[in-house]
């Protein structure tokens, strides 16, 4: 992880603003991301959750816009309507308008835009709770800072967890283009609040060290607001409070199961631990799953768990379904110690927690964390996040007791200064009035200049402009004076009739004959020629002011005099077009953070920043200023999200700027001017790589000289058999391709919603067949999905196919296409694109499988069974043998799969290939039926075998993923195999009270095990719990061929019916 090499600031609390106990009535708006309800936990939902029932319970009218929509990861959208109207708070989905966009990152783009004007549109808010992460209200913030919306709104913005921020203490990329846009709206949120409140010290001094501009004033920490009394917990401890030291052997890993909480470090802790020959009773790990390890090589957090898992001797549990309030009562329902072991937090809601429920925790020093501590608690409580360090700790506390640390803060103080801060700020406005009162109290966020009472319009015109259009343009509102520029004599005719045309209506318009000056240079003779106070320079005529834009940068300018001032813009067929503003990331790698090549500034701006480069190029020059000016500071390009401007050219001409190599390097050439020479190099090689062709071989290169051009053509890879369906079979997920309509077609199995995703935005796909209920594990649909014809060239699209349960993704499968040219495309994937065709083929052994199982009732069962016991291995199934023995008829020849081939192992009969049909088909419910009637067959044969120490048997039984994974009908999987001998087959029984209940052959193909054991993957087993393993008491499984006990292997069921659950010590 990244050290720190600062030190923490310090900053003044909430309450230096004001307290009161006056009851006036706010209106407050929290407008977040997350928020407890629609997700079920996180520090920035909990916060939010219990702001708004907390200010809701003292008589504020309380709203919630939830920026994700209609979009909640448990019950429905209308049941937490419900759920918050019945404490007075309003929550409001975020829906996002269905129009077509210009921007550098959609997704995010399109929401800033949407909450702008969802706020815009509301009563007025005297209160906007906000957190930066995310950016949500980059937008409403750039429009109150340049004084032309939410005068009379506080925003109060709030520190979480900014993604650059993220990034830097795990030491990892920025991974997707977009989120380096999201990066610059927390940065903008932060820079232009009303006023910050951070969590932590930290976090806001941590912001400035990297070159946030944070507000010289109306800049606080302030615990995070979090009422106890509202979150109900089970606590069956003996009481107990701060100071007192607990002892107990069991510990619990509380936060998120990924790397920035700390996994890794836990595991290395754990594994010195063992070295040493301390261990805790029992290790849980209780949290969300998290995304893979990028310092494990992209391995799933699980995968790894369960690798570390194979080497400690005790047992070790996953929690990983809780709400907050059940996570709190399971730590609460024993002793035991929780460890937060963080690479970085901001103000972390899993300390607050444990420090109000007196849990004893050991906690990495890092970020906030020990500003939330009494430091007469920080030697027993806090490490260095370092794994010796916390092994000691940990031993130290297994050995000797683990002390409740005392808080920093009193919560119910808190509560008090969150609560009086919001009455003081309700007393302001009832006596001042809501704009007088707001702005006393950001007074020093904004430094107004003298009003800019005149404004010029500057173009220079270039061949091919529309000056018709310019004219009637700036007849519908005029500036107040207009300067026309030209470099080609060609152009001087049609510039002398705009200026005729314009001078008749009473525009006052000076032409500026610039023939023979490079392009830098005309423009910098246009800016020097008006004598207004603000102007509008605009390389080329191809952008044009509406009514209302001149008004608007008068006013902007006027309130924030150090800005560049532009627009959103309308675009051809009505596509909206959003700028960024000063994004000079986003921009560097896009070009389209900066929107087109005109903005508006004050005289004295173009002053301080200097002449335009003198350069002769079509394009480039004022975006290589925007650039300049970012970096030279202390402001910014601004947006003011309101369409008044037209570019209807946008996209062929933002097309022209992603091939243009001269002006990639203006764009970025203040940059290229600061570096080091390492640096130099490093951005002009970027340069070439984010360029959209990026030099790429062109379409006529690559389509043959017999293929029309307007036949799509797909590149693929060439190792790619995208008939083969042995593997793909067996996905929840799959997707083919028709190449011939460009439509992808989308097979998903399973319960939970379908949802194609294109950049995190959901796509609307075409159900084309559904079989079995919604519900049902093998509920099977095709959909289709038509790829857009307005879909960019030179632009990549990454898009997701997934199974969720509300907003909690099940699985997922990956794929990317770009889009090399109109009807040229390179598709991308982990797994081969099937053909149309394969799929087909696909759906057929399910529809093969589904009529099998629904046919194979109780009367089949029992053939089965009989079949299990007697009958003798043959070479094809005889499937259709067992559906007229139950009365039913076998599907026609030409529908059926093929015959599935057997292995030669002695697994018995025909069950072999009904088993075979099951797994290939995923079907779970014909494999549980399966299994069982093999089982009888292989306890048959196997029982009166003798046990064996011949070999080096290792086993292993993967902990159980949530407390219902082990109820009936759900599944104990692991694996069992020989070392010394890996193409021996063992078998893996579960017995009760030393006899064998079920027995399973260790032979199902894992590929997940042959990742760090090669050859492990074809020895996992699979054993589905049936209603007989549930009867109270304890089972046990073991490798049948050495009677040894597979490790995890010890269960018991506390009473008859429960799930079954690891036995307190498991026997390794």
């Amino acid at each position: 992880m990244q050290l720190d090499d600062f030190d923490v600031k310090t900053f003044p609390a909430i309450d230096t603003v004001g307290l009161s106990t006056a009851d006036h009535r706010l209106r407050v708006c929290i407008v977040t991301e997350e928020i407890i309800g629609p997700v079920r936990n996180g520090g920035i939902a909990s916060t939010y959750y219990h702001l708004s029932k907390g200010l809701a319970a003292h008589g504020h009218d309380v709203h919630v816009l939830f920026l994700k929509g209609p979009v909640v990861q448990d019950e429905t959208p209308e049941h937490w309507v419900q759920h918050f109207a019945e404490f007075g708070v309003t929550l409001h989905y975020l829906q996002v308008p269905e129009r077509p966009i210009w921007s550098a990152a959609t997704e995010w783009q399109e929401r800033f835009a949407a909450a702008y004007q969802w706020l815009r549109d509301q009563e007025t808010f005297d209160v906007v709770h906000t957190s930066e992460w995310r950016g949500g209200m980059v937008y409403a913030l750039m429009a109150k800072r340049l004084g032309l919306a939410f005068q009379e709104t506080l925003f109060l913005v709030k520190t979480s967890s900014p993604h650059i921020w993220n990034r830097h203490y795990q030491m990892q990329p920025i991974e997707r283009r977009e989120l380096v846009l999201a990066a610059y709206a927390e940065q903008k949120c932060v820079e232009l609040a009303d006023a910050v409140i951070g969590g932590s010290a930290h976090l806001i001094t941590f912001m400035e060290q990297i070159g946030y501009k944070v507000p010289g004033t109306n800049v606080f920490v302030q615990p995070n607001i979090v009422d106890f009394s509202k979150v109900i917990v089970t606590d069956q401890r003996q009481p107990r409070g701060p100071g007192e030291v607990m002892h107990t052997q069991e510990v619990i890993f509380f936060g998120r199961l990924e790397g920035r909480k700390g996994v890794e470090l836990m595991c290395n802790a754990l594994d010195i631990l063992k070295e040493r020959g301390v261990a805790p009773s029992r290790m849980t790990f209780m949290g969300k799953w998290g995304a893979p390890l990028a310092t494990q090589g992209g391995m799933k957090v699980e995968d790894y768990l369960n690798a570390k898992a194979e080497n400690w001797d005790f047992p070790v549990e996953y929690i990983t379904d809780k709400n907050q309030p059940e996570a709190l009562s399971h730590m609460c329902s024993r002793d035991m110690i929780a460890v937060m072991p963080s690479l970085i937090e901001n103000s972390t809601m899993a300390v607050y927690e444990t420090l109000e429920n007196n849990i004893p925790f050991i906690a990495t020093a890092v970020g906030g964390t020990p500003e939330l501590i009494d430091p007469i608690d920080h030697d027993r409580c806090l490490v260095a996040p370092k794994a010796t360090a916390l092994a000691d700790q940990l031993q130290r506390a297994l050995e000797e007791g683990q002390p409740i640390a005392h808080s920093s803060f009193s919560n119910d103080e808190n509560l008090r200064v969150w609560y009086g801060f919001h009455a003081h700020v309700g007393e302001r406005i009832a006596q001042l009035g809501r704009r007088e009162a707001i702005t006393q109290i950001t007074a020093g966020m904004d430094h107004p200049g003298t009003p800019v009472k005149t404004i010029s319009f500057a173009v220079l015109v270039r061949r091919g402009d529309s000056l018709a259009d310019l004219v009637a343009a700036l007849r519908a509102e005029a500036p107040d004076r207009v300067v026309l520029g030209f470099t080609e004599a060609a152009l001087r005719a049609d510039v002398q009739t705009a200026e005729d045309a314009l001078r008749s209506h009473g525009i006052e318009t000076v032409t500026l004959d610039c023939i023979g000056q490079a392009a830098g240079d005309a423009l910098n003779m246009l800016a020097r020629a008006h004598g207004e106070d603000a102007l509008v320079i605009a390389h080329g005529a191809g952008t044009l002011p509406r009514p209302g834009f001149f008004a608007a940068a008068r006013a902007a300018l006027t309130h924030r005099p150090g800005c560049l001032f532009t627009t959103f813009f309308e675009a051809q067929d009505d596509v909206l077009g959003m700028p960024m503003g000063g994004d000079v990331a986003s921009h560097f790698l896009s070009s389209r953070a900066y929107g087109p090549e005109l903005f508006a500034m004050r005289t004295e701006t173009y002053e301080r920043i200097g002449s335009f480069e003198p350069y002769d190029v079509r394009q480039g020059i004022l975006h290589e200023y925007v650039t300049r000016a970012v970096e030279a500071g202390p402001d910014d390009l601004l947006v003011y999200p309101e369409e008044l401007l037209s570019w209807p050219q946008a996209f062929d001409e933002a097309r022209e700027l992603a091939d243009d190599t001269v002006y990639a390097y203006l764009k970025a050439k203040p940059l290229i001017d600061k570096s080091s020479l390492s640096q130099r190099k490093i951005t002009l090689a970027a340069l070439h790589h984010v360029r959209s062709s990026g030099g790429a071989l062109g379409d006529k290169v690559l389509r043959d000289g017999g293929r029309d051009e307007e036949e799509p053509l797909w590149l693929m890879p060439v190792d790619w058999n995208r008939t083969d369906i042995t593997q793909p079979s067996k996905r929840a997920l799959i997707v083919a391709l028709d190449e011939a309509s460009n439509t992808l077609w989308l097979y998903a199995r399973g319960a939970g919603d379908r949802r194609l995703s294109l950049r995190d935005t959901a796509q609307t796909i075409a159900l084309v067949e559904s079989h079995g209920a919604p519900e049902d594990e093998n509920h099977v649909t095709l959909s289709s999905y038509e790829l857009p014809a307005a879909w960019e060239v030179g632009t990549s699209y990454p898009i997701s196919w997934g199974l969720y349960e509300n907003d909690h993704k099940l699985r997922n499968q990956f794929l990317r296409i770009n889009k090399i040219s109109e009807n040229t495309f390179a598709l991308a994937a982990r797994n081969p694109i099937l053909t149309k065709g394969a799929l087909q083929e696909i759906i057929a052994r399910q529809r093969e499988a589904a009529r099998i199982e629904a046919a194979l009732g109780a009367q089949a069962q029992a053939v089965l069974d009989a079949a299990g016991a007697t009958s003798q291995p043959s070479e094809s199934t005889d499937i259709d043998a067992l559906l007229a023995m139950t009365g039913s008829d076998p599907a026609p020849q030409e529908t059926r799969p093929k015959p599935l081939k057997k292995a030669d192992l002695d697994k018995g009969t025909d069950l072999d290939d009904l088993l075979s049909l099951a797994q290939v088909t995923g079907r779970a419910g014909l494999e549980r039926q399966s299994l069982r009637s093999r089982s009888s067959a292989l306890i048959d044969k196997h029982a009166g075998a003798a046990p064996s120490d011949q070999g080096d048997i290792r086993s292993f039984l993967n902990p159980a993923k949530s407390a219902e994974a082990w109820a009936h009908n759900g599944w104990l999987i692991g694996w069992a195999w020989d070392r010394t001998d890996p193409e021996r087959t063992l078998h893996v029984a579960v017995l009760r009270d030393g006899v064998p209940i079920f027995m399973v052959t260790a032979d199902t193909h894992m590929p997940a095990l042959g990742r760090r054991t090669p050859g492990l993957e074809n020895h996992g087993f699979r054993i589905p719990v049936g209603q007989d393993f549930l009867e109270a008491g304890a089972l046990s499984l073991v490798v049948w061929e050495s009677r040894s006990p597979v490790r995890n292997g010890a269960l018991i069921v506390p009473e008859a019916g429960d799930a079954l659950q690891q036995a307190p010590e498991t026997t390794r």
